[in-house]
């Protein structure tokens, strides 16, 4: 037998014996450590093969006679990721300082350990600081009309024993979350703090999920009251006797009171099956990344991003990743640079689809689970609607849960939603984050995938909200609408409430839902480029909640209106209590007008000046009267401050006027976002890039080897 024979029998022999060991302590069966509640740390692929971990002696003779040579495969480490332990070797940890350039690859593990980590932080932090504003929403920031349906019918949790979960353990999570990320984040990489971190956050993880089961069991418990309360009372029998309507009203009136508490609801059955995907997800990422040494990906920290090509003297590889307002300049004279922008960051997608990148898969992976679900998973894995479809359950299960027809419409609405957002995250990860998120450019997406389903959907609100979800029944008796009803089928006034009352608002409820949208994304996209951080986790980790937010932007706005319609002539308690909801939308309204008229105000000035000189021609006032100078002086004071527009030429005046309204049209957008403090205390601060691993010398005790019963 050989020397290599036997050294490689050893070998065997010792990976065979800690195999072993590790399948003992962890019972033959991998069930994890406990963290808290039913979170464990699981023991997952190793990184490297299984005796680079063990070390041995050998023979140098083939018969064995010699003295053995002793061999050293490094001490044996683990890397934690999302409470997965990766086994690996330590001599793979340990590399020279690296400095990431895009092309090249590190001679060692410790540093793609550091930044995966430190994408591991920014993605729980999204998670736990998206809770507390879900939260936040709630029970901090109540209207008159959250606090008139209080009185009406017992807020959502009014049926729960136990003690009102206190939100302010979100921040110890959140603070916790930047203690353990700023202990990495340092350019000299110890094995001790990173196994220390990885182990860390994957705790915090636990008392977070735990508390959200807290939140679950306060605010997901139904009201008190089977019935609606007083208000409700003498609501629903003012239209009890209204062909149609009766059976409906107990649901307008629940939906109109609990908006804020149904989104909560919807958000935490979201957060609750897609969460632990999205690490999946991205944990996948990581090692696929790490074990294939970044054959396609951009190394080491943003692996969602593409690896760049060698740069030649024709190439540009600074572009943003979104079309910045467009300035005057480059308006004036398109560049060739613009037209790649136009290519690159199509927003209204009439170009092309978004440029994929080689983590364009694992994207693709987390939005097929949000619209599937995974009913084989044990536990079963909620697709998103069916997610919102459980925490609207929840809120209105006094009055039976959510409509039949109601679902499908819910279910329409958000399949709209979610394909606007996968596109976004699509188009920005192309872009890597770099330039900022133009509300505009983002509004042409939305009415490409909204526009026209909020049209249509405003149609099947009326039918149901009126018939209880039958395609078409006759309505006789009774004043709908201030008008009288006799045999008036609910298609012909379908019909009739589109076009006169409906229609109006379709743009209004985009700009509500995508100001609000562009504004909360760029507001965590800057964060994150201020510090250094740009990379998918920090908008992943907002993902549950940003489909709640659109939700709740887009369809409470259609229910509350046609719920206003519909029942506002028989039900003045209602209509009221409605108009003030849908105060915020009106408004919307009155911007989009302006902004419509915008354009047409220049050119009704001038039309107005040369009416002014028909006048006065009509009048045969004379070229020197004083009637005619009367007549110059007001066209003057007509014209002043637009001169220089009446000069113009077509193509520039038409470039000014798109300007202005571009400009009245941003401006709007931005008024539908409010800050809210999500992104204070990012975890990351002024990310370090390079960074050197130091050799491992000392063993740590593995997260598996005390498992607890």
């Amino acid at each position: 037998m050989s020397f290599l024979d036997d050294a490689a029998g050893k070998v065997g022999e010792i990976a065979d014996k800690a195999s072993g060991l590790l399948d003992a302590a962890t019972g033959g069966q991998n069930p994890g450590t406990k963290v808290a509640g039913d979170l464990k740390f699981v023991k997952a692929e190793s990184l490297s093969d299984e005796e680079a971990n063990t070390g041995g002696s050998a023979s140098p003779s083939p018969d064995g006679s010699d003295k053995p040579v002793s061999f050293d495969f490094g001490i044996p480490t683990e890397f934690i990721h999302f409470g997965k332990v990766h086994a690996d070797a330590g001599k793979e940890f340990a590399h020279k300082s690296y400095k990431p350039d895009g092309t090249k690859i590190p001679e060692g593990h410790g540093i793609m350990f550091r930044d995966a980590l430190a994408r591991e932080a920014i993605l729980l932090f999204g998670f736990v600081s998206s809770c507390k504003v879900a939260v936040k929403d709630v029970t901090g920031n109540r209207g008159a009309i959250e606090e008139l349906g209080a009185m009406a019918s017992n807020l959502l949790g009014g049926g729960s024993k136990s003690s009102k979960p206190d939100p302010t353990k979100l921040d110890s999570f959140i603070d916790k979350i930047k203690t353990e990320a700023g202990k990495i984040n340092v350019a000299s990489i110890q094995y001790k703090d990173i196994h220390e971190t990885g182990k860390q956050f994957h705790l915090t993880r636990g008392e977070y999920v735990a508390f959200c089961k807290e939140l679950d069991e306060y605010y997901l418990k139904p009201p008190k009251s089977e019935g609606i309360g007083a208000i409700g009372d003498a609501i629903g029998s003012a239209a009890a006797n209204i062909p149609g309507v009766g059976k409906i009203i107990a649901v307008v009136q629940r939906i109109a009171f609990k908006m804020m508490d149904m989104y909560l609801a919807t958000f935490l059955e979201l957060r609750n099956s897609h969460e632990n995907t999205i690490e999946t997800s991205i944990s996948e990422l990581s090692i696929q990344t790490l074990k294939g040494k970044f054959k396609d990906h951009k190394p080491v920290y943003s692996l969602w991003f593409k690896k760049p090509e060698a740069a030649d003297s024709g190439s540009d590889s600074s572009l943003p990743a979104i079309v910045k307002p467009v300035t005057d300049k480059v308006a004036d004279v398109k560049s060739s640079a613009q037209d790649k922008l136009d290519d690159l960051y199509d927003f209204a997608g009439a170009k092309s689809d978004p440029k994929p990148t080689p983590a364009t898969p694992n994207i693709a992976k987390i939005f097929a689970g949000l619209k599937s679900g995974d009913p084989t998973a044990d536990p079963k894995i909620l697709s998103a609607s069916d997610a919102i479809f459980q925490g609207l359950d929840a809120t209105l299960s006094d009055i039976g849960g959510v409509p039949k027809f109601l679902k499908k419409i819910i279910s329409e609405i958000n399949e709209a939603n979610m394909g606007l957002l996968e596109e976004t995250f699509n188009r920005l990860m192309a872009g890597e984050l770099a330039g900022e998120i133009n509300s505009r450019a983002l509004l042409e997406s939305g009415r490409r995938h909204l526009a026209k389903k909020i049209a249509d959907l405003f149609g099947k609100f009326v039918i149901g909200m009126l018939t209880g979800g039958t395609e078409d029944v006759g309505l006789g008796g009774g004043d709908m609408f201030g008008m009288k009803v006799e045999k008036l089928s609910a298609k012909q006034l379908l019909a009739k409430q589109i076009d006169e009352k409906l229609g109006k608002y379709i743009e209004p409820i985009l700009q509500l839902a995508i100001g609000d949208l562009g504004g909360q994304l760029e507001a965590s996209r800057k964060v994150a480029v201020d510090e250094k951080a740009e990379t998918m986790e920090v908008l992943l980790g907002r993902l549950p909640w940003l489909i709640s937010l659109m939700f709740r932007n887009t369809f409470f706005p259609m229910w509350n209106l046609v719920a206003e319609e519909a029942f506002g002539a028989i039900s003045p308690p209602l209509k009221s209590a409605l108009k003030e909801i849908n105060s915020g939308l009106n408004k919307a309204k009155d911007g989009v007008d302006k902004v419509s008229e915008y354009k047409r105000r220049g050119e009704k000035v001038k039309d107005d000046a040369e009416q002014l000189k028909d006048d006065a021609s009509d009048m045969n006032v004379g070229t020197g009267s004083d009637g005619m100078k009367d007549i110059n002086k007001i066209k003057s004071d007509v014209d002043k401050g637009r001169s220089d527009a009446q000069n113009e030429t077509d193509e520039g005046k038409a470039r000014r006027e798109e300007r202005e309204k571009a400009e009245q049209e941003k401006k709007a957008l931005n008024d539908f976002y409010t800050d809210n403090n999500k992104d204070n205390n990012f975890p990351i601060l002024s990310r370090v890039a390079d960074g050197e691993s130091v050799k491992v010398e000392e063993e740590i005790p593995s997260v598996l080897s005390d498992v607890e019963s």
